[in-house]
């Protein structure tokens, strides 16, 4: 399984053990507008790993409406703490065990999977009911 970072790796070499580089592992620096919603689109799963700013809950809500499932990361006053577990996946600090839950995961059937996503856009969907969400998630 191929893991993408969408970031240079000089730029994020300090947030990682020595240990996690591993071959499967890519860094592409992009946006959104530069291949990133591609990237949501195709993954089996999209981590992001912090919610304490507005640019990463804005990125979670894109990933939500356009990508296959979504794990985060608890953190006690984010925002993600106000979406359904139906429609997440909830990974704790204890890595060794958000490991274990990712693959889980991954090992579910297609059809599961597919209920995780519909359960995110049903989420977006009702958070921004009152908007175009095609021009809004662009």
């Amino acid at each position: 399984c191929e893991i993408v970072i969408p970031n240079s790796k000089s730029n994020v070499v300090h947030e990682f053990p020595d240990h996690i580089f591993a071959p499967n592992l890519k860094f592409i620096p992009m946006t959104w507008e530069m291949g990133l919603k591609e990237e949501v689109q195709a993954a089996d799963l999209v981590i992001c790993p912090s919610l304490w700013s507005a640019p990463i809950e804005g990125a979670l809500i894109k990933s939500l409406y356009w990508g296959r499932a979504v794990a985060v990361f608890f953190a006690l006053y984010s925002f993600s703490n106000e979406i359904s577990n139906n429609a997440i996946i909830r990974l704790t600090s204890d890595l060794d065990q958000s490991a274990l839950d990712i693959l889980k995961f991954l090992q579910k059937s297609q059809s599961e999977k597919q209920e995780k996503q519909y359960h995110a856009r049903k989420y977006i969907k009702k958070l921004y009911s009152q908007m175009d969400l095609k021009s809004l998630f662009d």
